[in-house]
């Protein structure tokens, strides 16, 4: 009996061990997949939800999916099942922000960068000037740069970064040729800006000729005539480094690098260059020609190798419109290229000199519904535009899907597209300022302005510079973005 006993106890202890391990693992099991989204469906399958991010500017706007009001504001979240869901965001004294777009299970969508405009909207005069020639916005929107060519080149520099503007005049003429010349015609264009926001790139055409300047604009007394100071012909600069000292230049179909501070320039790293495109500091895709062979390539360069690892070539003679931009978007290089109405972006990593192979695959090979006459990368490196005038055609390299969309207004093959910031276009139709999400939804009107001058949203959101054309000169008005 004794031996019995002792059995059925440890039977006993056996059996609630076992189901206590089972226990765990069940509730283990449970919490795994809470926590990896999956959810009953209400017939009883188990599925796995998306999660959707929201942010929106200014915050505290109330969330809507799928016309059901969320207990939350933003910013905030919320786990959904996959499939279409339309998303609104809204909050008192502003216009509603909506969309419509897809959640896809064990994935993150990120709508954080939802702008609400207000709808009271009070334009106030921050300076006025009797003439103005150019406008540009520095590309963190820190700084606003205003030019006067004639009869003295002179700029100022405008600082927006707070609410209270700051300015300073700067006189330029002696770093320009042939200003003294009665009758001369000059253009100028400010084409570049380093990425500190203290120096600028501007392309001067004279008398048949053109040169290039590199003006420090918190010194100007310490700009440079490139063109006189290394007798040579640039068709085309571009800043390498944060501090401005050193440019990626074209001479001649020539590529080169050029130490501005030190006052050297490289030797020929690749010839044959038909055109550049910057991607970092030391790296540069380029579109080349062969012309014995017939052909044009693509092709990537980086700063040390000596010579540009080819990507792909085609046939020189039945392929006029070739375009080519990339970049890195999470830790991935990408490459984008047209070759007349075909889109191919490529995905991976750039190709090694020397190293036989290509690393980098078709993401999309593509026919558009029309030729392509620029590409263009997004700011954040996550949007690519494919362009004919106003026609777009934007790829998002986050949810790897394209969307045609057009644009209001007038543009010729060479108008780049104009950002407010890195997820909002702005256009003008009539002198009209309509602003757009990056893939054409959610189109506003926003207020007149002068559309020949740039448009500035501060990096805070908080105000938006326009010109105002009046019967006495040109206004520098503000428009306040975010309500106190």
């Amino acid at each position: 009996m004794h031996k019995f006993d002792n059995r059925f106890k440890v039977n006993r202890i056996i059996i609630t061990n076992a189901i206590t391990v089972m226990v765990v693992i069940l509730i283990v099991t449970v919490l795994t997949l809470i926590t990896m989204g999956y959810t009953l469906t209400r017939d009883g399958r188990l599925a796995q939800t998306g999660l959707v991010q929201f942010v929106s500017v200014p915050s505290g706007a109330t969330v809507k999916i799928d016309g059901e009001q969320q207990f939350s504001r933003t910013s905030t979240k919320a786990a959904l099942m996959p499939g279409e869901h339309d998303f609104s965001f809204s909050r008192k004294g502003y216009d509603t922000w909506s969309k419509k777009a897809d959640v896809h299970s064990g994935r993150v969508l990120w709508l954080n960068y939802a702008r609400l405009i207000p709808n009271q909207k009070t334009v106030k005069t921050v300076k006025t000037y009797e003439t103005l020639d150019k406008m540009n916005v520095s590309p963190k929107a820190q700084y606003i740069l205003f030019m006067w060519s004639m009869p003295n080149v002179a700029i100022q520099l405008v600082d927006i970064r707070n609410d209270a503007i700051k300015v300073q005049d700067s006189q330029l003429a002696a770093f320009f040729s042939d200003m003294a010349i009665e009758d001369a015609q000059h253009a100028f264009d400010i084409t570049d800006w380093n990425e500190d926001e203290n120096k600028v790139l501007v392309f001067h055409q004279f008398s048949g000729r053109s040169e290039w300047v590199l003006v420090d604009l918190k010194n100007p007394s310490d700009s440079v005539n490139i063109t006189n100071e290394y007798k040579m012909g640039f068709s085309s600069a571009k800043f390498t480094s944060n501090d401005g000292n050193k440019l990626w230049m074209l001479e001649n179909g020539n590529l080169r690098r050029a130490d501005v501070g030190n006052k050297t320039v490289s030797a020929v790293l690749v010839s044959s260059v038909l055109s550049m495109y910057r991607v970092s500091e030391n790296e540069t895709l380029l579109i080349t020609a062969d012309e014995a062979a017939g052909t044009r390539s693509f092709s990537f360069y980086k700063n040390g190798n000596r010579g540009a690892s080819e990507i792909y070539s085609l046939d020189a003679s039945t392929q006029p419109m070739l375009n080519v931009v990339g970049g890195e978007y999470y830790s991935e290089d990408y490459v984008a290229t047209s070759e007349g109405d075909r889109l191919q972006i490529l995905k991976g990593s750039y190709p090694s000199f020397g190293k036989a192979g290509n690393p980098l695959n078709y993401l999309v090979n593509q026919k558009l519904e029309w030729p392509i006459e620029r590409l263009e990368l997004s700011s954040n490196k996550r949007f690519i535009y494919a362009i004919n005038k106003g026609r777009v055609y934007n790829y998002d390299l986050e949810n790897n899907v394209g969307r045609y969309f057009v644009l209001d207004g007038t543009y010729s093959s060479t108008t780049s597209l104009r950002w407010l910031d890195s997820y909002m276009l702005w256009t003008s139709d009539g002198g009209q300022l309509t602003v757009y999400d990056f893939d054409g939804n959610n189109k506003r009107n926003i207020q007149t302005f002068d559309p020949a001058f740039d448009v500035a949203l501060t990096s805070n959101g908080k105000w938006l510079y326009t010109i105002a054309e009046t019967s006495g000169g040109y206004n520098l008005q503000r428009l306040k973005m975010i309500l106190e």
